[in-house]
């Protein structure tokens, strides 16, 4: 069982490493209790796994007449698998969360979460040194690598000089980050990369400056409702976007990141408006660019970017290798461009 940064609990299939597509594959989602008693999944059984998207490698089914007799049901624990709180799970909900907001493995992906490419984008925090730090008592929240000094990683197995150097000087790099990234950061639920941008494009064109006290003040300036009506953010993300900005834990860790001197950058969501609106998918290797630049030059030219086909899809930017996407897409007809006719479309 994982725990991720939002307490949710993912049961994962350990299978014999098998060759798919490509790649070794010896983990694969179960996603949730009820897709394991959907597919009747036992412990010892022999399935058949796919690459959900050609990338996430997922459980199909169960070959039944291979079983032994020795199989068995899996149940969910009462408690979370790593601090051993209670878990629950919410009416109309099909994930299991831990009901411990201090729990290690939240407090750990959640960092991860924020450090990553699409958030602060720190070079040398991965999962282990965030785990190192954790463990060692240097950082409890995200604000706390922000004063990380030589000193404090002297003495933590890996790091040496260089190495400390190089991650102090990615640190204060990051400092001046993009608003739509710090927003993605904070590992808000259901707020993903595409609808923090909707958000800060919102914040830009409703408030003129001072974006960092606007989220410290958040319910002194923005209801539920009018968040509810910004475009491309729903009723269960307002929900939970006004809820975290209503928390005053969450005001005490805003106002220590200002305080450690992080500057909040809007000058990308100035949009030329050369898109007008239309949404975007981009499947298969590029070789112009890579995936977030396409990503960024959507955004920055008034598009949005999704992360599946759907009806609502205006266009497929397809490059090499692309698989399922391309292949939905033609289904629904749905205009396909490469690179070039992309790069035109600019």
């Amino acid at each position: 069982l994982q725990v991720g940064r939002t307490g949710a609990i993912t049961p994962v299939a350990v299978m014999t490493p098998t060759l798919v597509a490509g790649s070794t594959v010896s983990r694969a989602t179960l996603h949730n209790e009820d897709e394991i008693n959907r597919k009747d999944v036992r412990i010892g059984d022999t399935v058949i796994i796919q690459k959900a998207g050609d990338i996430i490698p997922e459980v199909v089914e169960v070959i039944t007449d291979l079983r032994t007799g020795k199989e068995k049901k899996f149940n969910f624990p009462e408690n979370c698998p790593v601090c051993h709180s209670n878990i629950y799970r919410q009416e109309g909900e099909a994930a299991y969360y831990c009901s411990n907001k201090r729990c290690y493995a939240q407090e750990k992906e959640w960092i991860a979460h924020f450090v990553s490419k699409k958030g602060f984008n720190i070079d040398g925090l991965g999962d282990k040194v965030v785990g190192q730090l954790l463990d060692s008592g240097l950082i409890q929240d995200p604000a706390d690598i922000f004063t990380l000094c030589n000193a404090d990683l002297a003495g933590l197995e890996l790091f040496k000089e260089k190495r400390s150097e190089n991650l102090l000087s990615s640190i204060e790099k990051s400092k001046g980050v993009n608003l739509d990234h710090f927003l993605f950061a904070l590992g808000i639920r259901f707020l993903g990369e595409q609808s923090s941008y909707d958000f800060s494009k919102y914040l830009t064109q409703n408030f003129k400056s001072n974006y960092f006290q606007i989220l410290i003040d958040f319910t002194e300036h923005l209801g539920l409702e009018q968040i509810i009506n910004i475009d491309g953010i729903g009723d269960k993300m307002a929900e939970s976007i006004y809820s975290w900005f209503s928390d005053p834990e969450n005001t005490r860790l805003l106002k220590k990141l200002q305080d450690v001197g992080i500057v909040l950058k809007t000058d990308h969501l100035k949009s030329t408006g050369n898109l007008n609106g239309n949404s975007f998918v981009i499947t298969g290797t590029l070789n112009q660019m890579t995936r977030d630049q396409a990503k960024d030059l959507i955004k920055k030219n008034g598009g949005k970017v999704m992360s599946s086909v759907s009806p609502k899809t205006d266009f497929l930017l397809a490059g090499e290798k692309a698989g399922s996407k391309l292949k939905k897409a033609n289904e629904l007809g749905i205009p396909v461009l490469n690179e070039e006719e992309f790069v035109a479309m600019l």
